[in-house]
């Protein structure tokens, strides 16, 4: 059977607070019941003696005034049990127990009927004879009733008291157990959803404690479970994708395959062939889609490739030829700063060339697309106008130098991404483009984060910028030997 954590806390809890508290009103009850029983015997006492040292005559008058002060009823004989005065007729009736001869003191203990009525009785010797010479004894009867009707005015109180102890105890110990148990139900609640994909954090508590601690815990294990999770579907993501384009790009690869021998059949049998750029660009261009569709291929799968120092001015030197045709073609100005000392970093030459091949064909798209959509309606423009246009169509890469890192930077004059996406611009299959696969950016960050770097991207007011960093190696490093990891 379950039980509640509340539970658990409440009912000891409530168990030993209420058993203390009624144990502490039964104990001042007991102890207001003895000290009335003290006090009334003390004030029999008071009376008998002051009765004793009187020198007024004990007569019936002067006994039904004392009981008037005490509550007691009395009556006076001799040792022969001869009555000389009483306080009531009935017990004047009475059968006086003349053999009991009194200690010092008074203690009402024994009882006696008379009349349809019990009475505690004492006798007391008297300090005082009869006239005859007597030794007198004073006779009291206190009413059972009376003493009963005291010693409930003497314990109610505690008891009243006492009861209402045990509610506010109650209720303390309820408001306390409510105090620890809500925030693990919150805490269990949290887990719950945890368990059912919601990992959004739970504010913590205010009070700095354990529980506090506690919930900052399960929010660190929510966050790294979001984390986790978001790399198992992209990694799911990615592995999909790469068995769903495998035979795809094999049949591109067959295709670029078919084009390179082409032109190297056309390169041959043209007498101007070996020196034409165009086609040396061509063949870099199928170079560099065997080598997209070997990293397509690979996509989602650890690919380990020899590493060693790349150059990156060189490297991007080398690139730009092979964009600068299709920024030319749709109107985007290509621009480079190179470095202003020579940064080398460790990796993948054709990776990297890839990655700021992607970059850079991304930041014109989105200059071009821009312009597009600014101009989609035809409009006569002045050659001024026209070149500020074209002045604002610009895509600027640059390389330089970051602390201890190489940044590559290329940022362009575009309107940015789409509001929807851009939380999700690296994953795959993620575009706002109409024609785009979602693929460049996704390729472009695995290939950076495999090389120990993060790509990162950044809107401004009118620029939207990509930014990738790599430790920079040492001149020994990137001139001498360089051992493959």
């Amino acid at each position: 059977m379950r039980w509640p954590l509340r539970r658990q806390i409440l009912l000891p809890m409530l168990a030993v607070m209420l058993a203390t508290a009624a144990g502490v009103s039964g104990v001042n009850a007991w102890l207001s019941s003895r000290r009335t029983l003290g006090e009334i015997e003390d004030q029999l006492h008071d009376v008998v003696e002051t009765l004793s040292a009187a020198n007024f005559p004990l007569t019936r008058g002067v006994l039904r005034q004392t009981r008037g002060l005490t509550g007691a009823d009395y009556a006076v004989t001799d040792r022969a049990g001869n009555l000389i005065a009483a306080s009531d007729d009935a017990v004047s009736s009475a059968v006086l127990e003349t053999h009991i001869v009194s200690a010092p003191g008074l203690a009402l203990t024994r009882t006696l009927d008379i009349a349809d009525a019990r009475y505690f009785y004492a006798v007391w010797n008297l300090d005082r004879r009869a006239s005859d010479g007597q030794s007198l004894l004073l006779h009291v009867y206190y009413p059972e009733r009376r003493w009963r009707q005291a010693q409930q005015e003497a314990v109610l109180p505690p008891l009243a008291l006492g009861a209402a102890a045990l509610v506010v105890v109650g209720l303390l110990s309820l408001a306390i157990a409510s105090r620890v148990t809500r925030p693990i139900d919150r805490l269990r609640l949290q887990v719950e959803r945890i368990a059912e994909g919601d990992f959004q954090p739970l504010p913590p508590t205010q009070r700095n404690d354990e529980i506090r601690d506690l919930c900052l815990a399960v929010n660190r294990m929510a966050a790294l479970l979001a984390h986790y999770e978001e790399q198992v579907r992209r990694t799911e993501r990615l592995r999909t994708l790469g068995q769903l384009g495998g035979g795809l790009a094999h049949q591109m690869r067959n295709a670029a395959t078919g084009c390179r021998i082409a032109l190297d059949l056309h390169r041959r049998s043209c007498q101007t062939g070996q020196t034409d750029e165009n086609l040396s660009v061509a063949e870099r261009q199928l170079t560099l889609m065997e080598q997209h569709l070997r990293r397509y291929l690979a996509l989602g799968r650890s690919e380990d490739r020899a590493h060693g120092p790349v150059e990156l001015e060189r490297l991007v030197e080398e690139v730009l030829p092979l964009v600068r045709p299709t920024a030319a073609h749709v109107g985007v100005d290509l621009q480079y700063e190179p470095p202003t000392e020579s940064l080398s970093v460790s990796g993948d030459p054709q990776s990297l060339q890839q990655v700021v091949v992607n970059l850079l064909l991304n930041g014109v798209e989105a200059v071009s697309n821009g312009a597009r959509a600014d101009h989609a309606s035809p409009t006569t423009e002045s050659t001024t106008d026209a070149a500020a246009a074209q002045s604002l169509r610009r895509v600027t890469i640059s390389v330089r130098r970051v602390g201890e890192s190489a940044s590559v930077r290329v940022v362009d004059s575009g309107p940015g991404p789409e509001a929807h996406i851009a939380e999700q611009m690296f994953e795959p299959l993620i575009s706002d483009k109409a024609d785009g696969a979602g693929l460049g950016l996704a390729v472009a960050r695995e290939i950076v984060e495999h090389h120990g770097g993060l790509l990162v991207w950044k809107r401004t007011s009118d620029a939207t910028s990509f930014e990738f960093k790599l430790p920079i190696l040492s001149v020994e490093a990137a001139h001498g030997t360089f051992v493959d990891r």
